[in-house]
């Protein structure tokens, strides 16, 4: 019955609007032509008067002419030349009145047409009867081709003119006729809005009628919002609370591990890392489910080498696979290009997930990771690249296959506590791929195990385009940027402490700066080259500070790198654009060091060779003197050609005993006056004994640096 009702009211309500519309859109409509019509006699009005000024203007040409032929007096020139200008002039005007009518647009092309000849005549004629006399001309004159040429232009003018008279009837009678429709629609639509007017009241007492329930609606809302924001700002701080001691937790961690004497002492400082790094992740997860629900999570997309994505993503679980006896295998599908370009932090994300929950359910069997197949779409390089997870393990009950995409949940079995986790990765997974503009969707049966399958759009890029890999732990060695002094401005004493550990042992200096005020004024003191600025601290404002600091001409050039403990608040707020670097809580060393890299220029006193070994930078380590100038560049010639090509091939797979053949014979062509070369077959031997297959493939891309350290020794040398 109320259905009926809504149905009939909203029937009544559209018929009544349709007709009001339609009766508006008539009166519109007639209006508008109204106004066209008399804008059309107007202009027709216009342009007949301008037709009537073009004859005149013939005439008065004319008539100066015929004065000047008959007395030779020059006084008659005057009106002609003027009269032949304003002729001219009249036609262009009058062309431009009739442009967009054919008919009108071709009587005046022919007006002008004639007149062009009849000026042309008249000129003759004054040119003769200044050169021949009266005679000569009089007989041009009465041969009556002028007389002619008048007559035709009279009769076009006489004929435009009432083309133009009859337009002008016709544009008014069709004013009168629509005047009399848009009167007559007038009287109909203010019947109509009578009608209107009820079928408005009745809307509106049921508008009225409802208006409680809306009200009731919005204020639910509004506290659905401010509970929203609540749970925002409850998160942000405790994302600050919380990361603030796992900054301390975590960078002394890596300090102890640093520093432990003996095997027992790094194991405990491992296990510090290990459970520091759990619960970092914990908090992760929570702080990107409240980040994308925020809508201030970001895609960013850049080039991926897909082999070594491979090959990481086979290392990262390969002891854990190990340690619980599965098989253990990255496929990559032949019809992947070698570079693509996607976001690779949310891609990894979302594969550490799955092989990760992989691992966690499959007690015996197989974790399969497929990349690929690529199927190209769309053009330009584009396409959806296939990635897939396989497992032998528990499986999952075919009706709770899309729940398991649901934040905080998991699947109620009798092994649950064995099954530890916060049920969180799944559903950021599926919402990162949702993000990235693909999909995330599982199969599964029970007791044999599940298939994940993320499917991404990507785009074609070039290998030259890709970031080089990171720096390894042996690798981070601050001095290879120029001595600087670095300003450590944070309320935290251990978060101050943790950055002066870390650059403890440097070439840099350390000031630090523990409130607010103390900033500036160590800035203007000591002119640090970077400013490492906590934005949340108490006491701190890093906002407040960098606007003060770029106020003032002497502060104003010193980079700032913003470190914050709260993402959640800082990641819609543009730190990168108003800031020269950012550091998220909790700091790690290669994070310190590549952002002191952005703003602090190389150490350029320095040839390194390996992990942070500084050399001297003439001699590279090379000891020249201990041969002949021919041995050296025998030496030079080896290493840029045989043993560079091998170390270029190698480094793509690294296999093991043909990457220990390479290190056995680079031993045998070493010797006491080759320094670098020995210790470069060290670290290669040292990396691969210990199955560090990613460190062995970077330490072999470096190879090419001997050969440049040699060359440049041996340019520099000079004999004794």
């Amino acid at each position: 019955m109320r259905r009926e009702f809504r149905l009939k009211h909203a029937l009544a309500s559209f018929v009544a609007v349709a007709l009001v519309a339609g009766i508006v859109g008539t009166s519109i409509y007639g209006t508008r032509r109204n106004l066209d019509d008399f804008s059309g006699m107007i202009r027709s009005r216009e342009t007949l008067l301008q037709v009537h000024r073009l004859l005149v203007s013939l005439q008065d040409t004319e008539t100066g002419q015929r004065g000047f032929v008959i007395t030779g007096s020059e006084e008659y020139l005057e009106p002609y030349e003027r009269g032949k200008g304003e002729t001219l002039s009249r036609l262009d005007k009058l062309e431009e009145m009739v442009s967009g009518e054919p008919l009108l647009s071709a009587r005046v092309a022919e007006i002008r047409r004639l007149a062009v000849r009849k000026l042309g005549e008249m000129g003759e004629t004054v040119a003769l009867r200044r050169s021949r006399g009266f005679d000569a001309t009089r007989e041009m004159v009465e041969s009556g081709v002028g007389k002619e040429l008048m007559d035709q232009l009279r009769e076009e003018i006489a004929a435009m003119q009432t083309d133009l008279q009859t337009s002008m009837a016709v544009r008014q009678f069709r004013s009168i006729q629509s005047l009399k429709q848009t009167n007559t629609a007038i009287i109909v639509c203010g019947f109509a809005a009578l009608a209107g007017g009820a079928v408005f009241s009745w809307m509106l007492f049921l508008y009225l009628r409802n208006q409680e329930r809306q009200t009731e609606l919005a204020v639910e809302k509004e506290t659905a919002q401010k509970a929203d924001r609540a749970k925002s700002e409850f998160l942000a701080m405790m994302s600050h609370e919380i990361r603030t001691p796992m900054n301390a937790i975590l960078g002394f961690g890596e300090l102890l591990h640093d520093s432990a004497a003996t095997t027992r002492d790094k194991k405990f400082a491992e296990a510090i890392l290990s459970s520091g790094n759990s619960l970092l992740t914990l908090i992760n997860d929570i702080l990107d489910i409240s980040k994308i629900e925020a809508g201030k999570l970001e895609i960013h997309s850049e080039p991926v080498r897909m082999g070594e994505l491979a090959r990481n993503l086979a290392m990262l679980f390969s002891f854990r696979a190990s340690e619980k006896g599965l098989e253990y295998r990255v496929e990559i599908d032949p019809s992947v290009p070698p570079a693509l370009g996607f976001d690779p932090l949310r891609v990894r994300q979302v594969l550490l997930n799955l092989v990760g929950n992989a691992m966690k359910f499959t007690r015996e069997g197989s974790v399969v990771v497929k990349i690929g197949p690529f199927q190209a779409a769309g053009g330009s390089g584009r396409g959806i690249l296939r990635f897939q997870v396989d497992d032998t393990g528990i499986g999952i009950p075919e009706a709770e296959l899309e729940e398991v995409f649901r934040p905080f949940f998991q699947i109620d079995s009798k092994e649950r506590r064995e099954f530890q986790g916060t049920g969180l990765g799944l559903a950021i997974s599926r919402r990162l791929a949702s993000m990235m503009g693909g999909s995330l969707n599982v199969t599964s049966e029970l007791g044999k195990g599940s298939r994940f399958r993320l499917e991404l759009p990507v785009q074609v890029a070039s290998e030259s385009e890709t970031a080089e890999p990171g720096l390894s732990p042996e690798e981070i060695d601050f001095d290879r940027l120029a001595t600087s002094k670095i300003l450590v401005a944070d309320a935290g004493e251990l978060d101050r402490e943790v950055i002066r550990g870390y650059l403890a042992g440097s070439h840099h200096q350390v000031m630090e700066a523990h409130e607010g005020e103390e900033v500036a004024a160590t800035c203007r003191r000591h002119r640090p080259d970077v400013i490492l600025l906590d934005l949340w601290s108490p006491g701190f404002d890093g906002r407040v500070i960098r606007k003060q600091l770029k106020s003032h001409e002497e502060t104003r050039s010193i980079p700032l790198v913003a470190v914050s403990a709260s993402p959640l608040l800082d990641e819609g707020a543009g730190l990168r654009v108003l800031f020269d670097g950012v550091l998220d809580k909790p700091i790690s060393r290669a994070a310190l060091l590549a952002e002191l890299a952005r703003v602090l220029p190389p150490n350029e006193s320095l040839i390194l060779h390996g992990p942070g070994r500084p050399l001297p930078p003439n001699s590279g380590g090379w000891r020249i003197d201990s041969r002949s100038r021919a041995e050296w560049e025998d030496l030079l010639a080896t290493l840029r050609g045989a043993f560079g090509r091998e170390a270029s091939r190698l480094a793509i797979v690294v296999p093991m005993q043909a990457s220990m053949d390479f290190v056995r014979r680079l031993s045998v062509r070493s010797d006491a006056a080759t320094p670098p070369l020995s210790d470069f077959a060290a670290e290669l031997q040292s990396h691969l004994e210990a199955f560090e297959t990613d460190a062995a493939a970077r330490c072999l891309r470096r190879f090419s640096s001997l050969a440049d350290s040699l060359e440049k020794a041996l340019s520099s040398h000079t004999p004794p």
